[in-house]
């Protein structure tokens, strides 16, 4: 492990992994390099693997700068910005100008939570 810590639990790392997972839309092998019929998780072979690690770092920076209230909490654990944050789950983030127009010629109910 080169960004989350060494100390973390097989659990917390699979629900990690299964978050990001889930945020990009995508299966394991997206980051991590085959061996033969399985993945190699070991493996810096994928290139997108070094690419994730960037967007981790990112996060991690991000919610530690900004929303790291209880300094009791690893800022690897924050969660207030996360990768399904800009993807959406797309494999790559949206085109933020595209965004933007989809939603100006969008029609959004004036109550979008039920009231009058």
């Amino acid at each position: 492990l080169k960004v989350l810590p060494q100390d973390i639990s097989e659990g917390k790392l699979d629900s990690i992994m299964h978050s990001y997972s889930q945020a990009l839309g995508v299966n394991c092998e997206f980051c991590h390099a085959k061996k033969g019929y399985s993945l190699d998780f070991d493996s810096d072979d994928n290139k997108m693997k070094d690419n994730a690690r960037s967007m981790m770092r990112l996060t991690i920076d991000i919610n530690r700068q900004y929303f790291r209230y209880d300094t009791t909490v690893n800022p690897v654990y924050l969660n207030t910005v996360a990768c399904y944050t800009c993807h959406r789950g797309d494999e790559m983030p949206p085109d933020i100008k595209k965004l933007k127009l989809e939603e100006k010629t969008e029609k959004k109910p004036l109550f979008p939570f039920g009231g009058k």
